[in-house]
């Protein structure tokens, strides 16, 4: 979302705070836990990992509240216009727009299927 609005440094920065995190926190926990880092401390490593993306996120929130992104505490899956809501007109079908990502999805598998019998040789990976 930063990147769309011309901001490439934090979203550049944030991975290597996931990884300073989740090693440095997934360490010393799993130390913590067994300091012999036996099977106890892959615990340390997972909540380490936990750390890690907690503070990719913290260290974005600043910048996307500054770049225009409002937060609220609603959450929703509900879709409107989504596949369980009736059609507008009362017509059969799903009628919802599409989103672009789904779009880019559906493109990237034409693309294969025309791209893939080129590539792979009679007898391939499956056979």
């Amino acid at each position: 979302m930063l990147n769309a609005r011309n901001v490439f440094g934090m979203p550049a920065m944030a991975s290597s705070f996931f990884n300073l995190g989740s090693i440095v926190a997934g360490v010393l926990l799993g130390y913590w836990l067994d300091p012999q880092f036996g099977p106890r401390a892959i615990l340390g490593l997972a909540i380490g990992t936990l750390i890690g993306g907690a503070l990719q996120l913290m260290v974005q929130l600043p910048v996307l509240r500054r770049a225009g992104y409002a937060f609220s505490r609603r959450f929703s899956l509900a879709r409107p216009g989504g596949a369980h809501d009736p059609a507008p007109d009362g017509a059969v079908g799903d009628r919802r727009e599409h989103h672009p990502g789904e779009r880019a999805g559906q493109l990237s598998v034409r693309l294969a299927a025309r791209r893939w019998p080129d590539v792979l040789a009679d007898g391939g990976v499956s056979a």
